[in-house]
């Protein structure tokens, strides 16, 4: 199955919310598949891609202040976290700050 992300308008529109917090989201490809598969099978499409993604996304939304504050420049979701839903199960980016 060939997935683009492109045609994701909600994912597009989740990663404009967390850009507002100047922290990037990105899917490995295997979650990407997994959201698409999951849409398909209960035969709801864009909608019931949106509440998948909601599902899923809702916790990390809610904690994107204080990632931020953390340090936080990238989040990453991944299979372990869709298993899980737990921060400590995100691929997350930290800002480098140099030495002076």
């Amino acid at each position: 199955m060939k997935i683009n992300p492109i045609s994701f308008l909600y994912v597009l529109w989740y990663q404009y919310l967390l850009s507002l917090e100047e922290i990037e989201l990105a899917f490995d490809k295997e979650t990407l598949v997994y959201f698409a598969q999951d849409a398909m099978k209960n035969k709801t499409g864009a909608r019931g891609l949106r509440g998948v993604l909601e599902n899923y996304l809702q916790k990390i939304m809610y904690d994107a202040p204080i990632l931020k504050k953390e340090g936080v420049t990238k989040i990453t979701l991944n299979m372990n976290y869709i298993n899980t839903k737990e921060i400590k199960d995100l691929v997350l980016e930290k800002k480098v700050e140099k030495a002076a």
